[in-house]
């Protein structure tokens, strides 16, 4: 089964033609799941176990939380770092709608506009200054993260989370981490509704020896020389269940439902909403198609509510 997993990256190496931004093409996922199958882990599952006396292994190094490369639905504005100043500016003005929580002098604010939406981390001070922006998404889709630890920024204001859904391995950016850092237990379970920004979309191609609905999905790192590659970046291979439009600040996007992976057989999949912009999609694909490629995932935990109860306050401009 690992054999399975591992030929059908070095299959996709082979076939990617498109470059992410500032890193070479990576190959494609792992398997979570092929028909009939139970999930099955990374390719680093397949090394001989260590010995019972080795000692724990250290994490590894906190990857950098690049939101330049989380805005790839910006792909086609001319200068999206200026775009996104302007919806913040927007959204400090009175009557514009947005909602923030805040704990203490920190601020995140959202769009509340419903679907993928606009959202920065803030200092409440004088002049107000403007830590980060990042997409923020609600979703109907819940993945049960069995949380195994929490990867911080430096400066602890940002995090993923890092663990496992019904045996799969997966990592999410936290979109919601300020309001809810104090409530996380390692252990625990937690109810995710995740999503997911596309880097690159294409076609794909299976051998004979995969069946129709084959899914999978695997950390970007392993199949990447991509120094920046991180645990929410991933390359997979999956199939359109849904597929609509929508625009985020007048720039349109597509919107797919796909299934990443399939733990066990006789339940539903698990499934993100993925947000492509044409630009970095070889071209726009319909309801039962297959598609590969490279996505970044986010997630928020709503519990406990509400997210959003206390009014955006800044009336400076952020530096």
């Amino acid at each position: 089964m690992m054999a399975v997993a591992i030929a059908l990256a070095l299959l996709a190496a082979k076939r990617l033609r498109r470059p992410l931004p500032s890193a070479a093409a990576p190959g494609a996922a792992q398997s979570s799941a092929t028909a009939g199958s139970a999930a099955v882990g990374s390719p680093q599952d397949a090394a001989t176990d260590p010995p019972r006396s080795a000692a724990p292994a250290e994490p590894p190094p906190v990857a950098p939380f690049n939101h330049r490369r989380h805005w790839a639905i910006l792909e086609g504005v001319k200068d999206a770092h200026e775009f996104l100043l302007q919806i913040f500016r927007q959204l400090l003005r009175e009557g514009s709608g947005a909602g923030a929580i805040c704990r203490g002098e920190m601020c995140h604010m959202v769009d509340n506009r419903g679907h993928l939406m606009f959202s920065a981390l803030l200092r409440r001070s004088e002049p107000l200054e403007l830590l980060a922006m990042y997409p923020y998404a609600e979703s109907p889709h819940v993945w049960p993260l069995v949380l195994e630890r929490v990867e911080e920024s430096g400066d602890g204001l940002e995090a993923r989370l890092i663990g496992s859904c019904q045996g799969v391995a997966v990592s999410f950016y936290d979109t919601l981490y300020l309001k809810n850092r104090d409530a996380y237990s390692c252990g625990e379970t937690y109810e995710l509704q995740a999503s997911a920004i596309a880097y690159q979309l294409e076609p794909d191609e299976l051998g004979e020896e995969f069946a129709p609905d084959f899914v999978g999905f695997g950390p970007l790192s392993l199949f990447s020389p991509d120094t920046a590659a991180a645990p929410d970046e991933i390359v997979f291979h999956s199939y359109i269940e849904e597929a609509r439009e929508l625009t985020f600040w007048g720039v349109p996007l597509r919107v797919y439902v796909i299934p990443l992976a399939r733990p066990e057989r006789d339940k539903e999949p698990l499934r993100v909403e993925v947000y492509v912009h044409d630009e970095i999609a070889e071209r726009p694909f319909a309801v039962g198609e297959r598609v590969r490629g490279v996505l970044w995932l986010f997630a928020m935990w709503p519990a406990p509510r509400p997210a959003f109860a206390v009014p955006a306050e800044p009336s400076a401009q952020p530096n």
